[in-house]
């Protein structure tokens, strides 16, 4: 399991990252990005909470941490870490970095980004959708 790797002290696991590409593109861009509101008041509150993990990872010009609430998808014994917005600056990020953290009530686990191959997003996503559905999200 991928957080066995993690606890043994070993310097990451591998975290793959599958990016929705069914957002609208009637603009042009393949991103969706939320409002002030959920920006500015419910993600920083999430995260100061514990609420869900959070995603660490270097900004890709300024190199400083930069920090993002998100749902981490258990599949077949497997974490992925699943961008329904499409590709946003924490995907950028990861993409330059391949590194960062998940950060969960006190612990820290760094991991090593790996992109979900195109033909696997869409088990990936389907399967993110239907967790949200069942969790009430």
């Amino acid at each position: 399991m991928v957080s066995d790797v993690a606890s043994k002290g070993q310097t990451g696991f591998s975290l793959p990252v599958a990016v929705s590409d069914q957002v609208d593109m009637s603009q042009g861009r393949r991103y969706l990005k939320p409002g002030w509101f959920v920006s500015w008041m419910v993600n920083p509150l999430l995260m100061r909470l514990g609420a869900v993990p959070t995603l660490a990872v270097r900004g890709r010009t300024t190199g400083e941490w930069r920090t993002v609430p998100v749902n981490v998808l258990e599949l077949e014994g497997q974490r992925y870490l699943v961008a329904p917005r499409g590709d946003t600056q924490w995907v950028r990020n990861l993409r330059v970095s391949g590194r960062g953290e998940l950060r969960w009530r006190n612990r820290v686990e760094p991991f090593r980004a790996t992109e979900v191959p195109d033909t696997e997003k869409p088990r990936v996503i389907e399967a993110y959708r239907a967790s949200l559905s069942v969790t009430g999200g």
